[in-house]
Order: C-alpha cells, then structure tokens, then sequence
C-alpha cells in the first residue's frame, strides 16, 4: 500500500484529531488537519496528492507544534515510522473536544477544493481566548 493511502486510511481511523505521520525527516498533516494548521501556525499547505492539502513539520520541530495545540485543547496523534510500519508516538485528547467546532475546513490555495469554509469565521475562532 502506497504512503499517501495509508496516512488517508489513518486519517478516517483518527477522526477529528489532528493527525501527524512521520514520513522521513518530516512529520505531514493532510486535508483538513494541513489547513488548521496553516491558520493556526501559517505553515506552508503543498498538495499531498491532487486535491489533497499537506503541511510538513521537521522532526526536530514537532515538539513547539503539539506545545500549542495543547494550549488551545485540539486533540492530536502522532504516527512513528518504524521500518515502514506506523505506531502511534503521542496521543492527546481534548476533554472539550473544540476541534469539532472548527473542523470543517478547505484549502482556498486549491480551485478544486474538497472543503469549503468561511476563513475569518474560523480565525474569530481560533483567536478567542
């Protein structure tokens, strides 16, 4: 099974949480957890696949990342590589499950994009404290 089928059958297993994958040196967000990402950290969104948003995150700078999304209670998971096989490295829930009020995102970078939303809503969200 290719890389990018096994991150997207990860990703409906995970839900709502932010879903990392160690893909060598880089751990990738997808879809909707890529563009959270880029309007939460303003990390770059590249295409995975056709239609398919991506962020890439350094090993060495996940940590600063996962620091902040606890700030904020956003569940996430992290997927180790281990010699072609994924494990889960972290896991945190958020007992207030405020992704589920954010989550339905898009890629404005893509005309062909698979999710739609209103972009200053979701920063009115992301901003309130």
């Amino acid at each position: 099974m290719k890389f990018n089928e096994k991150v997207r059958l990860l990703k409906e297993k995970v839900g709502d949480k932010v879903l990392f994958v160690q893909n060598g040196n880089f751990y990738i967000a997808i879809g909707k957890d890529a563009v959270l990402l880029n309007e939460l950290f303003n990390l770059k969104c590249t295409c995975f696949i056709k239609y398919l948003c991506k962020v890439g995150i350094p090993i060495r700078s996940l940590n600063r990342y996962l620091v902040a999304l606890k700030e904020k209670e956003i569940s996430y998971i992290v997927y180790k590589n281990i010699n072609g096989e994924l494990k889960v490295e972290e896991n945190f829930d958020d007992v207030n499950k405020n992704i589920k009020a954010i989550y339905n995102l898009g890629c404005e970078n893509c005309k062909y994009a698979i999710y739609q939303y209103d972009r200053e809503e979701i920063r009115k969200y992301l901003n309130k404290e």
